[in-house]
């Protein structure tokens, strides 16, 4: 009989959970789940993104058949999920549709301020906000390390002592809203983030603040290897500091700066000029300045090579001049290195009573001028040029020869002329005296 029982209280037991069935409704930050007809026990509700694999499980203890709850799992606002309800691992209350249920929207009030890294806008919300789109002037927001329901953004320096307007978008339709919060620079400017820059020029000047906050200050204290103390204005160069600031806001202390070295070397406002003369032309030069301050070598010193500008070459020497051929003139000169330019072009002009005959120009000292007048004085002037400037003119004069073969010429000429009369006068001379002969005979007879 005992066994019977069992068997009977078994039956009982499948018939009521096979009735077993349940509700599910939103509301704000998750879902309320109503069970009709359920054993009691613990029971396992199972939801999941729409077409993702991620689940999210919480337990329900169920102590009457008829029973309500709502979940605290981190849901997403706005999103669909699917869902079940077991009990062992195993269905065992059905859903009327079985289709998703979407979460509600976030709105203003399921927001709030909240704390996570210092220097940063930060907001938590009971919902997941993953999904939500956080932006503050095109800066996405970042989750913080400590807290996945808190979503923070890293104002920009010149945002602080400004209304910052932060978006949350959803994915439901692309809803949205806006959070105005002021940044406050006591809550917001961070000792390592201030733009300190190292003065390069004096008086000094150090640290800049954002360009929104009129009422803030900023006074810097300096001490040197000495500890003696001094403000930023009567820093002196070469010298190094380690200079401290602090930041007023209507004259209170907000913040103070991290420490900065500073060495004011003066090289960037050092633009006075050296000026050596008696250097040659067109020659490099190494020059070497090296600074010095109360006396002292400071700083390395500054090399530079230069090489100076073009000049006037020097002048030639070893000009001399040959007539070849009895008509032909060849000029040379010494090897020449001091053309103070880019260019060395040799130069020789070939004039006759003042009048240029002929001109030449030649990578080497050596001029040919051929063809020229007979036993004729010629005046040459040669110098260099080196792209720039011309040197001082040597001149020399030089005769072309006698051209003996014409005077050889005419002498023969002049000689058979001479033998032609001759004959002409001889052979005159024989006819007069053979015409006289004839007439001397005719008067005879």
């Amino acid at each position: 009989m005992a066994g019977l029982c069992n068997i009977k209280i078994l039956l009982v037991w499948v018939i009521v959970v096979a009735d077993c069935s349940y509700t599910i409704t939103p509301f704000k930050f998750g879902f309320q789940i109503n069970i009709t007809n359920g054993a009691n026990g613990s029971y396992s509700l199972n939801v999941k993104e729409v077409n993702q694999s991620e689940t999210r499980k919480e337990i329900l203890q169920n102590n009457n058949q008829n029973s309500s709850f709502r979940t605290h799992i981190d849901l997403k606002p706005c999103v669909s999920y699917d869902h079940n309800l077991t009990m062992n691992g195993k269905d065992t209350c059905k859903h009327s549709d079985n289709k998703p249920v979407r979460t509600t929207e976030m709105t203003e009030a399921d927001i709030k301020p909240a704390r996570c890294t210092p220097g940063y806008l930060c907001y938590r919300s009971k919902w997941d906000i993953s999904s939500v789109q956080i932006t503050s002037n095109t800066i996405s927001a970042v989750p913080c390390s400590r807290d996945k329901q808190t979503f923070c953004i890293k104002p920009d320096y010149n945002d602080i002592c400004t209304n910052l307007t932060t978006t949350f978008t959803q994915q439901c339709m692309k809803s949205s809203f806006n959070l105005t919060e002021f940044i406050k620079a006591a809550n917001f400017l961070q000792p390592n983030e201030i733009n300190q820059t190292p003065p390069t020029k004096l008086p000094a000047k150090i640290g800049k603040l954002p360009l929104n906050c009129p009422d803030l200050t900023i006074e810097y204290i300096c001490s040197d290897s000495m500890n003696m103390t001094k403000n930023v204005s009567q820093l002196e160069p070469f010298t190094d500091y380690t200079c401290t600031g602090q930041i007023k806001e209507n004259n209170v202390t907000i913040v103070t700066t991290t420490a900065l070295q500073v060495k004011v070397d003066c090289e960037a406002q050092n633009k006075s000029q050296c000026q050596i003369t008696g250097l040659k032309p067109f020659t490099d030069y190494t020059c070497e300045v090296r600074p010095t301050y109360k006396g002292n070598p400071v700083n390395q010193p500054a090399v530079k090579t230069i090489k100076t500008g073009a000049g006037v070459p020097g002048i030639l020497t070893g000009v001399s001049a040959k007539v070849e051929g009895r008509n032909t003139i060849i000029v040379t000169c010494k090897e020449f290195n001091h053309f103070n330019g880019p260019q060395r072009i040799y130069k020789a002009t070939l004039l006759h009573n003042g009048a240029i005959q002929l001109s030449s120009s030649e990578d080497k000292c050596k001029f040919i001028f051929k063809d020229l007048s007979y036993f004729t004085t010629y005046k040459l002037e040669v110098f260099t040029y080196n792209g720039r400037y011309t040197s001082n003119k040597v001149g020399i004069s030089i005769d072309t020869l006698y051209d003996y073969k014409a005077v050889i010429g005419f002498l023969v000429f002049l000689i058979i002329l001479m033998l032609l009369v001759a004959y002409i006068l001889k052979c005159r001379k024989s006819q007069d005296v053979n015409e006289a002969m004839m007439l001397d005979s005719t008067a005879s007879e």
